[in-house]
């Protein structure tokens, strides 16, 4: 990431490299300037959704609870893939909040591909909310899980516990255990093997 000057940023208006940046209060200002300058009657606007992805890959929780309140605020996954960088960074109040957006649905089963970003948040607070709202089949899933990498050195006791005790998902996933398992020896966190 470079750098750039508050002058600079504030002056050429672009929220999202407000965003990039993480100049949270700059943002929230200059969106509002925007909002209510704003006098069409639709009810989307088109860089919203966008947003509200850039602030969950920037991790920004600030702009994204503010976003979501916003009642033009349109609210998709489809395209985005915005719970990913939640599950990315292991944010619970994101996902809480995302949560309550969505007036608690389930989450789409499809989003079990993004349980190995979750696990490797170190997260287990995120991990269990995150499971606890996703509908899915164990069966039909196991092939949805694959290659999984992890980028923290090891997984811990607690998410071990977490996935086989409170879900018995752990084994389910051949691929997601024996990364687990390497990932372990790897990094000599050997109570977690």
């Amino acid at each position: 990431m470079s750098t750039i000057k508050g002058a600079n940023l504030e002056a050429n208006g672009d929220l999202n490299q407000m965003l990039q940046y993480n100049a949270t209060e700059m943002f929230i200002k200059t969106f509002e300037r925007v909002y209510n300058n704003n006098n069409t009657n639709t009810y989307t606007y088109q860089l919203n959704n966008h947003l509200l992805y850039l602030s969950a890959r920037y991790n920004n929780d600030v702009v994204f609870i503010y976003l979501l309140n916003n009642p033009r605020m349109p609210l998709s996954n489809e395209h985005f893939r915005i719970t990913s960088f939640i599950c990315t960074h292991g944010n619970t109040d994101m996902l809480q909040h995302y949560l309550d957006a969505t007036a608690y649905r389930s989450l789409p089963s499809d989003l079990i591909t993004d349980l190995p970003l979750a696990i490797d948040s170190g997260n287990e607070q995120f991990v269990r909310l995150f499971l606890q709202h996703l509908t899915f089949n164990k069966h039909t899933a196991k092939d949805l899980v694959t290659n999984v990498q992890f980028k923290r050195p090891g997984v811990s006791i607690g998410m071990i516990r977490l996935l086989h005790e409170e879900f018995n998902c752990l084994f389910s996933y051949s691929d997601l255990w024996q990364a687990a398992l390497i990932n372990s020896i790897k990094h000599n966190m050997l109570e977690s093997v």
